[in-house]
């Protein structure tokens, strides 16, 4: 992607993730010396699944705390990026959209784009900075290319 416009997660979007994080790897060392215990004992089978268990606690808690997610907009498309994990950035080309959606009221607004061939992409306001910037930008993009952004009302309990 080029240069564009770039939106980075809000204050509490972050401190909610690294939170998260911080608890899974509270949850990865007593699992992780479990599995130890339990490898050194009768029970090796059941020790290196938790070995195993807790080195992936280890590594979806590493990712919460040490990824800085950031959306960048730009005349190409949209993406995600600056995730621990690679498989957790993502991009999208404009030309790609099929269908977008603005789905909820403010503040529980959230953008769904789809494309062809290719999961569905969510983008909540709670977790970027500057929705309403990203919103008209979006229905810019959309209108140059002949689409229009849908938006779903959410229905009201009678």
């Amino acid at each position: 992607m080029t240069t564009g416009i770039t939106f980075p997660e809000t204050p509490k979007a972050r401190s909610t993730r690294r939170n998260i994080g911080i608890a899974v790897l509270a949850l990865a060392l007593p699992c992780a010396g479990c599995g130890l215990w339990l490898a050194t004992t009768d029970q090796a089978l059941s020790g290196w699944g938790g070995i195993l268990i807790g080195l992936l606690l280890l590594i979806a808690g590493l990712h919460g705390v040490l990824s800085k997610p950031q959306l960048t907009v730009d005349d190409s498309g949209l993406g995600v990026k600056g995730f621990l994990l690679p498989n957790s950035n993502w991009s999208l080309l404009w030309s790609a959209v099929t269908h977008v959606k603005l789905m909820g009221a403010s503040p529980q607004q959230a953008l769904w784009f789809e494309s062809a061939g290719r999961p569905p992409r969510v983008l909540e306001a709670f977790r970027y900075e500057r929705f309403e910037e990203l919103l008209k930008l979006v229905g810019e993009k959309l209108q140059a290319l002949g689409q229009i952004l849908e938006v779903v009302q959410p229905s009201k309990p009678a």
